[in-house]
């Protein structure tokens, strides 16, 4: 019985992706409002969404050089503001600003998941979720610091996003519900009234 309440918990309040999911499902609606404004909302919160479920692919160098000649062709600009369009657009990675940038970013959400759900070091969900190639003592269960860093850095964007949006899981992590009292559990998830008894 623990190990389904645990699955339950797990499933329906820490992972991420899931709740990610079912706000698409709620947008559904006001992607066919007749409220252009109410549309346009849905909109942009799908997109925002999608980014983060579907990361696209870091550009190609190739790409990264068509993109810096087009911005070289600038007709109206002066040499100096050409140099600083080619190398704004070398630099850009093509994804609006705010969504996955890295490869280490386009596991965030896999991480954040691991980190509410499990007593998992940055360092062990690094491994789990990219892996780490450099030198270190325990290659099998931890990441060097950079690459957990990373990993740590990376979930700390999703969990702006989803603060900002209303729908972060606003409870402690697992590991630490398995460490409160009853009372504070009662606390945290609220207990019928008196006048409900």
């Amino acid at each position: 019985m623990a190990d389904d309440v645990t699955a339950f918990i797990d499933f329906c309040v820490y992972d991420i992706e899931r709740i990610l999911r079912n706000q698409l499902d709620a947008l559904r609606d006001d992607l066919a409002s007749d409220d252009a404004h109410t549309r346009e909302h849905a909109t942009d919160e799908t997109c925002e969404i999608l980014a983060w479920l579907y990361p696209p692919p870091p550009l190609s160098s190739e790409e990264r050089r068509r993109r810096a000649e087009e911005a070289a062709k600038g007709a109206n600009l002066s040499e100096d503001e050409r140099l600083a369009a080619m190398l704004r657009t070398g630099r850009s990675t093509g994804r609006r600003r705010g969504r996955p940038r890295n490869e280490t970013s386009q596991h965030a959400i896999e991480a954040f998941t691991w980190y509410l759900a499990t007593p998992l070091s940055w360092h062990e969900i690094a491994v789990k979720v990219k892996g780490c190639k450099h030198p270190r003592p325990n290659p099998k269960q931890r990441s060097c610091r950079p690459c957990g860093d990373a990993i740590r850095d990376a979930v700390g964007r999703p969990e702006k996003f989803l603060k900002s949006k209303g729908y972060h899981p606003n409870l402690p992590r697992r590991v630490e519900l398995g460490r409160m009292s009853p009372t504070g559990l009662k606390r945290l998830f609220g207990s019928p009234s008196s006048s409900d008894q």
